[in-house]
């Protein structure tokens, strides 16, 4: 029977495991050490972590009156449109 590799697991090597410790035992102590290779990516999650923690709290109560007043339409202006970019803009750069 011949076993062939599924998916990402490769087939068992021919000399078996005597011949896997055999390979082992010849390499350095420096080698033999297990390596951990962590993205740039998941180094940033600590700071992400943090600025979430760090943002102000949402009023809620806040929240649903201003939805209301945009589903009635009051604000439907150029000034407050202007005014509310100008506020957010700096939280977005």
């Amino acid at each position: 029977m011949e076993i062939r590799e599924v998916g990402d697991t490769p087939r068992p090597l021919p000399e078996g495991k005597e011949g896997i410790n055999k390979k082992i035992d010849k390499l350095s102590p420096q080698e033999r050490q297990d390596k951990i290779d962590i993205s740039l990516e998941a180094k940033r999650i600590p700071r992400y972590v943090e600025l979430v923690k760090n943002l102000p709290r949402v009023r809620q109560e806040k929240i649903e009156t201003v939805k209301k007043k945009i589903a009635r339409g009051d604000y439907q202006s150029e000034e407050i449109t202007k005014k509310t970019i100008k506020k957010l803009l700096p939280h977005i750069l």
